[in-house]
C-alpha cells in the first residue's frame, strides 16, 4: 500500500502515484491499536452524492478513485494520510460499497454527536471529493445519505489506516526521566508545532525539571516567533519533538528568558520544553498547562478528558482558558458560546489556579468551585484579581463523560458579552505583582502559576 503523510495546512493534488511533501512510507506490521479516543466537533460536509455512495452506473467506483485521504475532524490536527495506489484503495472502497448496500437511513438517535466525530475519510475522484466521518470506535457516518456504515472489514481497514496516521502525526508520551537521558545538554532536536506544522531545531541548554532549550539558528528563532503569531509569549503549545529518531509528545512556551549558550541566533536566553510529568523549576511542581498540551501532542487529549472526574476537569478547563486552547473547550462544552470564548481569550492575560473543590455531586451532575487569580489585559494588566467561579458538569449516563456547562466561565470575564452577565472580580491583595511572578521570585506559588 502506498501511503503519503503530510502535516501542513495545504494538501498536494490527489493524483495516483503522486507523493506529498512528507513521505511516511508504509508502516511495517500492524500498527498499535488506537483504541477509543477523543474527538470533537464538526464540520459535517455535505457533498451531494447521487444514487448510492460507492456504486456507479456501471459498477464499483474503485477504478475511478484516485486517492483515499484520511484526516482528523479537529482543525487543530492538520495531519493527513493519502493512499494513492489501487492495491490500497480497492479493498477499502469495496468494503464501503458492501456496507452501504446493507444499511437503511439511520434514525436521529443513531447519528453520532458532533463531539464524537474524530476521523475524516475522503474519496477523491475526477476532481470531486466524497467525505465520510468516523468516531473513535470506527462507526462511519455518511452525512449526505444519513446512514451509518458498519462492517468488520471497514472497521479493520479503518483501524489500520488510523493507526498509521496516529503514529505519523503524534508523539509518544515519554516520561521526563527517560526524555532527560535521551536529550542531554548540548544535544539537538527537531520540534514540530502540532497546529501549524512549523518545524525548528533546538539545542538543549540546561534544565533538570524540564528541558531549557534554544533555537539553533536565526531562522529557527524566526520560526518560533511565527508559531506564536509574530510575538513572544508564555502561552503553552503542543509540539512533537524528534529526539534520537523518536517522536515525543511535548509542550513549549515561546518567551525568551534567562540566559543561553548561543549568541548568533538572535534569541536572548532560552525557552522551555516539557514532557510527560516534567516540572517547573521554581516550585518543582507539575504545570497543568504544559501537561494539557502534552496530552494534545500525544493524541490522547479526548480520551483523557472522557475519563477525568469533575475536579480534574475543572483544572483542565482553566488551563485551556489560560492558554487559549480551543480544542479542549470545544470538546468539553455543552454549547460553546463563541462570543464568551473570545471574551475570555482577549480579556485574560494569564490566570493561576490555587485549588479546586467538589461542592456537589450526584450520578449525572457535579459542581466544582475553583479558586483562581487573574491578570487582565486591560485596563490594569499588573493588578491581580481573585475569582472563585463554580463550574457545573453533567453527563447523560453513569458511565458517560462529564460535559461542561460553558456559561459558567462567564464569572471570569470582567466585561462579559451582552448575552452573558459577568461578575466583577475582587482585587487579590495576597497575590504578587505580575512583574514579580515573571521574574521567578514567587517559589511559594503552586506549580501551575510558574511562567516557565
Amino acid at each position: 500500500m502506498r501511503v503519503v503523510a503530510w502535516f501542513g495546512r495545504s494538501r498536494p493534488p490527489a493524483r495516483a502515484g503522486q507523493a506529498g511533501p512528507r513521505a511516511a512510507g508504509t508502516q511495517g506490521g500492524r500498527p498499535r491499536k488506537v483504541g477509543r479516543w477523543v474527538l470533537a466537533a464538526g464540520v459535517l460536509m455535505a457533498a451531494a452524492v447521487a444514487a448510492g455512495l460507492f456504486w456507479g452506473r456501471e459498477g464499483p467506483l474503485v477504478p475511478g478513485v484516485e486517492a483515499v485521504i484520511l484526516g482528523f475532524v479537529w482543525p487543530e490536527y492538520p495531519g493527513e494520510l493519502q493512499v494513492t495506489d489501487q492495491a490500497g484503495i480497492g479493498p477499502l472502497v469495496r468494503a464501503l460499497d458492501q456496507a452501504s448496500r446493507q444499511v437503511e437511513a439511520s434514525s436521529s438517535r443513531d447519528v453520532p454527536a458532533s463531539r464524537e466525530l474524530y476521523w475524516r475519510l475522503e474519496l477523491a475522484e475526477g476532481g470531486e471529493t466524497r467525505e465520510l466521518l468516523a468516531t473513535r470506535d470506527f462507526r462511519l457516518y455518511d452525512p449526505a445519505q444519513g446512514t451509518i456504515l458498519e462492517s468488520p472489514e471497514v472497521e479493520s481497514l479503518l483501524e489500520e489506516l488510523t493507526g498509521q496516521l496516529h503514529q505519523s502525526f503524534f508523539g509518544d508520551p515519554m516520561p521526563w526521566h527517560e526524555a532527560l537521558s535521551r536529550f542531554p545538554v548540548g544535544a539537538t532536536a527537531m520540534v514540530r508545532d502540532v497546529e501549524t506544522g512549523l518545524v525548528l531545531q533546538v539545542r538543549r541548554h540546561r534544565g533538570d525539571a524540564h528541558a531549557d532549550v534554544e533555537p539553533v539558528t536565526v531562522e529557527d528563532s524566526q520560526t518560533l516567533r511565527a508559531i506564536y503569531g509574530g510575538e513572544w509569549s508564555w502561552k503553552r503549545r503542543a509540539v512533537v519533538a524528534t529526539i534520537q529518531d523518536r517522536a515525543v509528545a511535548g509542550s513549549i512556551n515561546g518567551m525568551p528568558h534567562g540566559w543561553g549558550d548561543l549568541f548568533e541566533n538572535q534569541f536572548e536566553g532560552h525557552f522551555c520544553l516539557h514532557f510527560t510529568g516534567s516540572r517547573v523549576h521554581t516550585t518543582w511542581r507539575v504545570d497543568d498547562g504544559h501537561q494539557l498540551m502534552v496530552l494534545k501532542a500525544a493524541g490522547t487529549l479526548a480520551e483523557t478528558l472522557d475519563q477525568a472526574e469533575p475536579e480534574e476537569l475543572a483544572r483542565w478547563v482553566m488551563a485551556a482558558v489560560n492558554h487559549r486552547e480551543r480544542a479542549t473547550l470545544r470538546y468539553l462544552a455543552d454549547t460553546l458560546d463563541p462570543d464568551l470564548q473570545e471574551a475570555l481569550f482577549s480579556q485574560i492575560r494569564t490566570l493561576f489556579v490555587w485549588g479546586t473543590r467538589l461542592v456537589e455531586r450526584d450520578e449525572d451532575h457535579a459542581r466544582v468551585r475553583v479558586e483562581a487569580t487573574l491578570y487582565y489585559t486591560a485596563p490594569d494588566p499588573q493588578t491581580p484579581y481573585r475569582v472563585n467561579p463554580v463550574l457545573e458538569f453533567h453527563r447523560a449516563d453513569e458511565d458517560g463523560p462529564w460535559i461542561l456547562a460553558f456559561d459558567g466561565l462567564a464569572r471570569l470575564v470582567r466585561q462579559a458579552p451582552a448575552s452573558v452577565p459577568g461578575v466583577a472580580a475582587q482585587v487579590d491583595q495576597e497575590a504578587p505583582t505580575l512583574a514579580q511572578l515573571l521574574e521567578g521570585s514567587c517559589s511559594s506559588w503552586p506549580g501551575s502559576l510558574d511562567p516557565s
